[in-house]
Protein backbone atom coordinates (compact mmCIF):
# COMPACT_ATOMS: atom_id res chain seq x y z
CA UNK A 1 0.00 0.00 0.00
CA UNK A 2 2.90 2.27 1.18
CA UNK A 3 4.29 1.22 -2.52
CA UNK A 4 1.70 2.29 -4.39
CA UNK A 5 0.91 5.91 -3.04
CA UNK A 6 4.91 7.02 -2.89
CA UNK A 7 4.13 6.20 -6.47
CA UNK A 8 1.20 7.85 -7.39
CA UNK A 9 2.74 10.91 -5.14
CA UNK A 10 6.33 10.75 -7.33
CA UNK A 11 3.95 10.49 -10.41
CA UNK A 12 1.89 13.50 -9.64
CA UNK A 13 4.98 15.62 -8.19
CA UNK A 14 6.84 15.16 -12.02
CA UNK A 15 3.13 16.19 -13.27
CA UNK A 16 3.81 19.52 -11.24
CA UNK A 17 7.14 20.12 -12.03
CA UNK A 18 6.71 19.85 -15.90
CA UNK A 19 3.85 22.21 -15.14
CA UNK A 20 6.04 24.58 -13.78
CA UNK A 21 8.49 24.15 -16.22
CA UNK A 22 6.39 24.47 -19.62
CA UNK A 23 7.36 26.62 -22.52
CA UNK A 24 6.35 30.05 -23.32
CA UNK A 25 5.84 28.77 -26.63
CA UNK A 26 1.75 27.96 -26.95
CA UNK A 27 2.28 25.37 -29.85
CA UNK A 28 4.80 23.54 -27.22
CA UNK A 29 2.37 23.76 -24.52
CA UNK A 30 -0.83 22.55 -26.17
CA UNK A 31 1.45 19.26 -27.01
CA UNK A 32 2.90 18.71 -23.62
CA UNK A 33 -0.53 18.82 -21.82
CA UNK A 34 -1.95 16.13 -24.60
CA UNK A 35 0.79 13.93 -23.85
CA UNK A 36 0.51 14.83 -19.77
CA UNK A 37 -3.14 13.66 -20.46
CA UNK A 38 -2.41 10.56 -22.23
CA UNK A 39 0.44 9.74 -19.92
CA UNK A 40 -1.91 9.83 -17.17
CA UNK A 41 -4.47 7.69 -18.81
CA UNK A 42 -1.96 4.85 -19.44
CA UNK A 43 -1.23 5.51 -15.35
CA UNK A 44 -4.87 5.12 -14.32
CA UNK A 45 -7.13 4.16 -16.67
CA UNK A 46 -9.31 0.72 -16.29
CA UNK A 47 -8.86 1.13 -20.28
CA UNK A 48 -5.49 1.74 -20.49
CA UNK A 49 -3.57 -1.11 -22.87
CA UNK A 50 -1.32 -1.16 -19.51
CA UNK A 51 -1.51 -4.52 -17.32
CA UNK A 52 -2.02 -3.08 -13.57
CA UNK A 53 1.11 -4.44 -12.29
CA UNK A 54 2.84 -2.22 -15.24
CA UNK A 55 1.10 0.70 -14.80
CA UNK A 56 2.55 0.73 -10.67
CA UNK A 57 5.62 1.13 -12.42
CA UNK A 58 5.04 3.30 -15.20
CA UNK A 59 5.74 6.92 -15.73
CA UNK A 60 5.57 8.14 -19.17
CA UNK A 61 5.80 7.29 -22.86
CA UNK A 62 8.49 8.42 -25.01
CA UNK A 63 7.74 11.04 -27.89
CA UNK A 64 9.72 12.85 -30.06
CA UNK A 65 10.05 16.64 -29.33
CA UNK A 66 7.22 18.42 -30.76
CA UNK A 67 8.07 20.19 -34.17
CA UNK A 68 5.49 22.71 -35.62
CA UNK A 69 7.10 21.57 -38.64
CA UNK A 70 4.86 18.20 -38.52
CA UNK A 71 2.01 20.02 -38.64
CA UNK A 72 0.36 19.96 -42.19
CA UNK A 73 -2.64 21.29 -44.12
CA UNK A 74 -3.63 18.36 -46.14
CA UNK A 75 -5.98 18.16 -49.28
CA UNK A 76 -9.10 15.71 -48.44
CA UNK A 77 -10.46 14.21 -51.54
CA UNK A 78 -13.32 11.60 -50.42
CA UNK A 79 -14.18 8.60 -52.06
CA UNK A 80 -17.83 7.99 -53.02
CA UNK A 81 -18.47 4.97 -52.65
CA UNK A 82 -15.90 3.50 -50.32
CA UNK A 83 -13.57 1.43 -51.63
CA UNK A 84 -13.73 -2.12 -49.41
CA UNK A 85 -10.73 -3.14 -48.65
CA UNK A 86 -9.07 -6.09 -46.47
CA UNK A 87 -6.06 -5.09 -44.04
CA UNK A 88 -3.82 -7.29 -42.68
CA UNK A 89 -4.01 -7.72 -38.59
CA UNK A 90 -0.95 -8.72 -36.76
CA UNK A 91 -2.54 -11.87 -35.84
CA UNK A 92 -2.05 -12.78 -39.14
CA UNK A 93 -5.88 -12.28 -39.97
CA UNK A 94 -7.34 -9.97 -41.73
CA UNK A 95 -10.50 -7.02 -41.17
CA UNK A 96 -12.66 -5.04 -43.31
CA UNK A 97 -12.30 -1.30 -43.56
CA UNK A 98 -12.97 1.51 -46.11
CA UNK A 99 -10.68 3.63 -48.23
CA UNK A 100 -12.83 6.89 -47.82
CA UNK A 101 -10.25 9.36 -48.87
CA UNK A 102 -7.38 10.52 -49.61
CA UNK A 103 -5.23 13.11 -48.09
CA UNK A 104 -2.40 15.06 -49.83
CA UNK A 105 -0.10 17.21 -48.55
CA UNK A 106 3.63 17.90 -48.15
CA UNK A 107 5.98 16.96 -45.58
CA UNK A 108 9.02 18.11 -45.15
CA UNK A 109 9.10 19.62 -48.80
CA UNK A 110 8.09 15.92 -50.55
CA UNK A 111 4.51 15.54 -52.07
CA UNK A 112 2.90 12.93 -49.88
CA UNK A 113 -0.70 11.14 -50.11
CA UNK A 114 -2.17 8.78 -47.36
CA UNK A 115 -5.47 6.70 -47.46
CA UNK A 116 -7.63 7.20 -45.17
CA UNK A 117 -10.05 4.55 -43.74
CA UNK A 118 -13.07 3.71 -41.32
CA UNK A 119 -13.58 0.12 -39.96
CA UNK A 120 -16.37 -1.67 -41.97
CA UNK A 121 -18.03 -2.38 -38.55
CA UNK A 122 -18.44 1.60 -37.54
CA UNK A 123 -18.65 3.06 -41.10
CA UNK A 124 -22.55 3.16 -40.46
CA UNK A 125 -22.54 4.38 -36.57
CA UNK A 126 -23.00 7.79 -36.65
CA UNK A 127 -21.26 7.88 -32.83
CA UNK A 128 -17.83 6.87 -35.09
CA UNK A 129 -17.58 7.69 -38.42
CA UNK A 130 -16.76 11.05 -37.69
CA UNK A 131 -13.34 9.77 -37.19
CA UNK A 132 -10.61 8.60 -40.32
CA UNK A 133 -8.07 6.15 -39.58
CA UNK A 134 -4.96 6.76 -40.99
CA UNK A 135 -2.17 4.08 -40.57
CA UNK A 136 0.80 4.59 -41.53
CA UNK A 137 4.90 3.84 -41.97
CA UNK A 138 7.61 5.64 -42.14
CA UNK A 139 11.46 5.20 -42.18
CA UNK A 140 11.81 5.24 -38.25
CA UNK A 141 9.86 1.91 -37.84
CA UNK A 142 11.58 -0.50 -36.35
CA UNK A 143 14.76 2.06 -34.77
CA UNK A 144 13.10 5.07 -33.09
CA UNK A 145 9.58 3.82 -33.52
CA UNK A 146 7.13 0.72 -33.70
CA UNK A 147 8.03 -1.48 -35.90
CA UNK A 148 4.73 -2.05 -37.81
CA UNK A 149 4.02 1.67 -38.10
CA UNK A 150 1.42 4.10 -36.46
CA UNK A 151 -1.93 5.70 -36.67
CA UNK A 152 -3.22 9.10 -36.88
CA UNK A 153 -6.82 10.07 -36.09
CA UNK A 154 -8.47 12.76 -38.06
CA UNK A 155 -11.68 14.15 -37.76
CA UNK A 156 -14.00 13.81 -40.95
CA UNK A 157 -16.73 17.38 -41.43
CA UNK A 158 -19.22 16.95 -43.81
CA UNK A 159 -18.40 18.56 -46.78
CA UNK A 160 -14.43 18.78 -46.17
CA UNK A 161 -12.12 19.71 -48.87
CA UNK A 162 -9.15 20.70 -46.52
CA UNK A 163 -7.86 18.86 -42.83
CA UNK A 164 -4.99 19.36 -40.76
CA UNK A 165 -2.81 16.54 -40.06
CA UNK A 166 -0.34 16.86 -36.80
CA UNK A 167 1.94 14.31 -36.78
CA UNK A 168 2.84 14.86 -33.20
CA UNK A 169 -0.10 13.23 -32.47
CA UNK A 170 1.27 9.93 -34.20
CA UNK A 171 0.56 7.11 -31.83
CA UNK A 172 1.20 3.38 -31.12
CA UNK A 173 -1.37 0.70 -31.70
CA UNK A 174 -1.87 -0.78 -28.40
CA UNK A 175 -0.20 -3.79 -29.14
CA UNK A 176 2.99 -2.35 -28.86
CA UNK A 177 2.40 -2.74 -25.25
CA UNK A 178 0.58 -6.11 -24.60
CA UNK A 179 0.08 -9.14 -26.87
CA UNK A 180 -3.67 -8.98 -25.36
CA UNK A 181 -4.64 -6.86 -28.61
CA UNK A 182 -4.09 -7.23 -31.94
CA UNK A 183 -3.72 -4.21 -34.62
CA UNK A 184 -4.38 -3.29 -38.36
CA UNK A 185 -0.97 -3.09 -40.08
CA UNK A 186 -0.76 -0.07 -42.24
CA UNK A 187 -1.05 -1.09 -46.19
CA UNK A 188 1.42 -0.44 -48.22
CA UNK A 189 0.18 2.75 -50.09
CA UNK A 190 0.33 4.23 -46.42
CA UNK A 191 4.30 4.05 -46.63
CA UNK A 192 5.92 7.74 -46.29
CA UNK A 193 9.61 8.38 -48.20
CA UNK A 194 11.07 9.59 -45.36
CA UNK A 195 11.73 9.82 -41.33
CA UNK A 196 8.80 11.22 -39.35
CA UNK A 197 10.66 12.25 -36.59
CA UNK A 198 7.08 13.09 -34.73
CA UNK A 199 4.73 11.57 -31.84
CA UNK A 200 5.31 8.41 -29.91
CA UNK A 201 8.44 6.53 -29.99
CA UNK A 202 9.45 2.87 -29.37
CA UNK A 203 8.07 2.27 -25.48
CA UNK A 204 10.80 0.04 -23.61
CA UNK A 205 8.68 -0.46 -21.01
CA UNK A 206 6.92 -3.60 -21.44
Amino acid sequence: MRKAFFGICIYVFLGLVSCQMESSDPFIRMEEAKRFSKDSFFKTAVESPLHPEKRKQFLNLDYFEPKKDYVVKAKFTEINPPQSIYIEVSDGMEDEYFRVGKLSFTLKGKQCTLSAFQNAKYINDTDKNHTLFVPFWDETNGKETYHTGRFLDVTLVDGMQETEIDFNDAYNPYCAYTEDYKCPLPPAENKLPMRVEAGEMLYDGI
